[in-house]
């Protein structure tokens, strides 16, 4: 998942953020001077305006690609948390947002081998000579397993998905080929399991191969 750094606070008078909790609305400082802060100070006149405190990281919903994509990050306003999403119709519109009493709840990651790609990039790396396919399976089942006794943050996190935010690519670190080893140990030939270790821990094909982490999130309502 594709997580920006938070929108810090302003180092002037001028908040970043400013939030209107009359109308559950917001303007981002795009910069200094920023006339949509301005404006929207002016539009708001009279409401109860507050200044908004980044609490975490801008949350992409969507394509990477998309300037459309709909952003989420938790702030502080007045004394509780809200989300606050902006979003737009097309690319020639300014960005609106809005605010929700709520909070962002991140699942654990999801570690992913792609089981398809795995099995392609054996066949190919074997080549000329065969690979059986109860070989090929055995490698996938025994890396499945390993990435799921491995905490993912001991991942080597590598680039994020350009058509999905909440998913990342990750190479696997050398000390996990102990673990792989041992569980192909007398089910693949000596040269086999060296061959596997090249592909999966080094750079037999140009690139190191991939794991798939999704990270997914959602906004949940306050209670109170």
């Amino acid at each position: 998942m594709s997580a920006r750094p938070p929108i810090e606070p302003s180092r002037t008078s001028e908040p970043r953020i400013l939030v209107c909790l009359d109308c559950l609305s917001a303007e981002v400082a795009g910069g200094a001077p920023d006339e949509a802060v301005e404006d929207f100070r002016a539009l708001h006149a009279g409401h109860v305006l507050e200044p908004g405190i980044p609490r975490g990281p801008v949350l992409t919903s969507g394509p990477l690609w998309d300037p459309a994509s709909p952003t989420f990050q938790e702030i502080e306003a007045a004394g509780r948390t809200w989300v606050l999403r902006s979003e737009r119709a097309s690319i020639e519109e300014p960005r609106r947002f809005s605010l929700t009493a709520a909070r962002i709840e991140r699942d654990p990651p999801l570690v992913e081998v792609e089981a398809a790609h795995l099995l392609a990039v054996l066949d190919r790396a074997f080549y000329p000579q065969t690979f059986p396919e109860r070989k090929a399976r055995k490698v996938l089942r025994v890396l499945e397993e390993t990435l799921a006794r491995t905490p993912p943050d001991e991942l080597l996190p590598s680039h994020d998905c350009p058509e999905d935010a909440e998913t990342s690519y990750a190479s696997l670190p050398e000390h996990l080929w102990r673990r792989v080893r041992s569980g192909l140990l007398g089910e693949l030939d000596p040269s086999e399991i060296e061959r596997v270790r090249e592909i999966l821990f080094g750079r037999a094909n140009g690139l190191p191969f991939f794991v798939e982490l999704r990270t997914r999130f959602r906004v949940e309502p306050s209670v109170d």
